[in-house]
């Protein structure tokens, strides 16, 4: 009994000190451990300013960091607003539909992020004829000079192709603006232009992107630099679908350096996979290209060093288009649907003709007698796009073999 007073006792003096104690812990870490903001790994400027962006019927709005509120009924000048606002910024736009009505200057460290997938994403499209060349221009520092790593992430971009008149990007990167670029999980759609266009140096990376429906005559991504210094270069294209619309060509008059295409895929439409003329030590490996009209082209004078390795060519009209400059060797190996080499064994006697099955005339046929016949010579004496012709001599007796021996064989060809 006198153990439960006591505990009884006990129970009530402790309530008051864990109140006590409460109040004294959250004056402590108010005062001693204030609020901390945390930012992701991949939030490249922390101290940029951060605004929230949304759509509720006509209005946009914007909101800061610290609470403030702007709202216009124009998206194109709210967003260009917040990026006029200091030195650089970060932006996430909440899901909706945006619609653009002139183009966004960018010319400081930025980020830009949508929200979401499907139907609750964000969702930016042009205004029908929309009045600019393209909707987002990268350009230098106002001071002049590079800035690094900007993100596009996480958005759905319409260029509305029926509802324009001209030609409309939606990047263009100006000559000396921004290096090391990231384009991540964006699905562009519908563009009277092209989606990507790059004039300036650095590892610029496009990773899980959609680009479907263009107007054909565009490629989604290109170059367009004429001048050597500063041109495209270290470029990586990756896990990106492209329906209905070609997917590289550069416009320059200078050859682009170290792009690379891998596990993307090319299906559908009377366009180009890719056009690899003026570009060197290049690389597209594990690509699937599937019911465009060519896969890729190669130019003899300007393709140069570059690897075409574990691709699906399945295409309509032609495979690989071109030639490669043997100066500058390109490699063409294990690809499906275009055979670079094959082997094999054949009865034949001179001037018999052997089946190579390659897809055009073999650059290099090599041919030996079997091993039980090695009192035999024989050499390729013609070639075309489906066989070759062997003279077949027989050393023992001086004169040409006519009783068929085994020949075994091994053709390659060069694109």
């Amino acid at each position: 009994m006198k153990l439960d007073l006591n505990y009884h006792k006990f129970g009530k003096n402790s309530l008051g000190f864990l109140i006590i104690g409460l109040l004294i812990g959250v004056f402590i870490t108010h005062e001693l451990w204030p609020a901390i903001t945390f930012t992701t790994s991949d939030e490249l400027y922390p101290g940029a300013p951060k605004y929230t962006i949304w759509v509720e019927g006509d209005n946009y709005f914007a909101k800061t960091n610290n609470g403030v509120v702007d709202m216009s009924t124009n998206f194109c000048a709210l967003v260009q607003k917040c990026i006029d606002a200091s030195d650089s910024v970060s932006i996430l736009f909440g899901d909706g539909v945006y619609t653009a009505t002139k183009k966004i200057i960018l010319n400081k460290h930025f980020e830009f992020r949508g929200h979401g997938a499907g139907a609750e994403m964000t969702w930016i499209q042009l205004c029908p004829n929309f009045p600019d060349d393209c909707l987002f221009e990268i350009k230098p520092l106002p001071s002049g000079g590079f800035y690094q790593l900007p993100i596009f992430e996480r958005m759905l971009l319409n260029g509305q192709k029926g509802s324009q008149t001209h030609q409309v990007n939606c990047f263009n990167q100006l000559n000396g603006s921004c290096v090391d670029m990231n384009f991540r999980d964006l699905w562009f759609e519908s563009w009277p232009g092209h989606a990507i266009n790059l004039t300036c140096y650095g590892q610029h990376r496009i990773w899980n992107c959609w680009f479907e429906h263009f107007v054909p005559q565009y490629e989604a991504v290109i170059s367009d630099k004429t001048t050597i210094n500063n041109s495209p270069h270290y470029v990586n294209v990756e896990s990106c679908y492209f329906v209905e619309t070609a997917g590289y060509k550069n416009y320059g008059a200078v050859e682009t350096v170290s792009w690379t295409w891998v596990d993307n895929t090319f299906a559908g439409g009377d366009v180009t996979g890719l056009d690899m003329s003026k570009t060197s030590l290049w690389e597209v490996i594990a690509n699937t290209f599937k019911g465009v009209a060519t896969g890729i082209i190669l130019n003899a004078a300007t393709t140069l060093s570059g690897e075409i390795i574990g691709n699906i060519l399945a295409t309509n009209v032609s495979s690989i288009s071109g030639s490669v400059n043997m100066s500058y060797p390109t490699i063409v190996q294990a690809n499906r649907g275009y055979e670079t080499e094959n082997w094999n064994t054949a009865l034949a006697s001179d001037n018999d003709w052997i089946a190579h099955g390659l897809p055009k005339t073999p650059d290099v046929v090599i041919v030996s007698v079997g091993a039980s016949d090695s009192l035999y010579l024989c050499q390729v004496i013609d070639k075309n796009s489906t066989h070759f012709q062997i003279a077949l001599y027989n050393l023992s007796n001086s004169s040409f073999e006519t009783e068929g021996k085994l020949i075994n064989w091994y053709a390659f060809l060069r694109p």
